[in-house]
Parts: C-alpha cells; structure tokens; sequence
C-alpha cells in the first residue's frame, strides 16, 4: 500500500467523524518514506477531523516513516515505543503532543465504532 492509498483508506475512517469532547487544534504531517514516498496530514479542528494529500505549513507533530512501519502501526500489529526507539519512525514535535495525539486516535476509534455500531 503506498501513502496516497493509505491516506485515502484513513480519510474514509475518519469521514464524517466528530470528537465532541476534542475542542483544540492539532495538525499532524505524515511523510511516507520506502514504499510510495509522499505526504499526507491529519488536520483536528474543533472536533472535525480532516485528512488530505499534501504537506502542512505548519504542524504540531511531524512523522516520517515507511509504508510498512505506519500500516503496522495503525493496525495496532506494531508498538509505537519499540517502533521510535528503534528508529523505524521518526518524529518531530513535544512528547506532550504526541500523546494527546494518541488519546486523539483512541477517540477516532471510539467514534468510528459508534458509528459503524448505530449503522447496522
């Protein structure tokens, strides 16, 4: 999966969600390295979240890692300390943002399933 198709399949999880309780800002960049190189951003804005193709002007967090390493990540298949420790992401920003995006990314999975949940 190279990072244009990985940013769409992330997109659609994300379509129509809102964080009722995530009234902040945080701006996320993604660069894809190995595996389809390029860029995508994750945009939390008062509880609307929006993912699209391109690079952010500014951002709260920055990750750079390879298709592989990001999917296993997402997927929950790989833990994110062993994964920074040994170097297979990097990332740029406060370690404070980081695991406020964390909490973020739960609270996407939560809705997500709310959603999927009421729509059976």
């Amino acid at each position: 999966m190279d990072y244009s198709e990985m940013a769409i399949k992330i997109k659609g999880l994300c379509d129509g969600i809102e964080l009722k309780d995530y009234q902040k800002r945080m701006r996320v960049q993604v660069n894809v390295k190995e595996g389809g190189d390029g860029s995508f951003y994750i945009d939390v804005n008062k509880g609307k979240v929006a993912v699209e193709m391109g690079k952010l002007a500014e951002s709260d967090i920055t990750f750079t890692a390879s298709s592989a390493t990001l999917i296993g990540l997402a997927k929950g298949e790989l833990d994110p300390v062993k994964t920074a420790v040994s170097g297979k992401i990097k990332f740029k920003g406060s370690i404070d943002k980081i695991f406020e995006f964390k909490k973020v990314i739960d609270m996407i999975k939560a809705a997500r399933a709310e959603k999927d949940k009421a729509a059976v």
